[in-house]
């Protein structure tokens, strides 16, 4: 018998604490992904209010106003999940090109399921976009999460 359980009683694993990690990773996935929400609705509000106006206000081509509102999106994206939803303290150079691979295929995933929703669907475009972006938000999550932050 070693020293902790002649002293403790505590013979083996604490099966108490083993039940609750399920539970702890739940809440966390919860938590991150509540992070994740709200990190995205900021990031299409700062996109569209920098391309609405550097198109209106400023006279920009809309091609660069639509460039530089998703630029400052997805690096508000990329600062805010970093520090705040993920919580990473590690290599940023390789988050950062980890970051744009998980959107590349989340955007992958989105363009695809929009197209199979409306050409072979027959799924109204609106309708299908939407689908598209539940699809980008689930994939870029996780994706995020396993690869990009872990």
């Amino acid at each position: 018998m070693d020293e902790t359980a002649a002293t403790t009683g505590y013979h083996g694993k604490d099966r108490k604490a083993e039940r609750m990690k399920p539970r702890l990773r739940e809440r966390l996935l919860i938590v991150q992904g509540s992070r994740f929400i709200v990190v995205g609705v900021a990031n299409a509000v700062i996109g569209i209010g920098i391309i609405y106006s550097c198109y209106n206000l400023i006279g920009l081509n809309y091609k660069l106003s639509n460039v530089l509102g998703y630029a400052c999106g997805i690096t508000n994206s990329f600062i805010w999940n970093r520090r705040w939803t993920f919580k990473s303290k590690k290599n940023p150079g390789r988050e950062i090109l980890f970051f744009f691979v998980m959107f590349g295929v989340s955007y992958g995933i989105n363009l695809g399921v929009t197209v199979l929703c409306v050409e072979a669907l027959g799924i109204q475009p609106n309708i299908a976009q939407l689908i598209g972006i539940c699809c980008y938000t689930v994939s870029n999550f996780f994706g995020n999460k396993l690869v990009t932050f872990r």
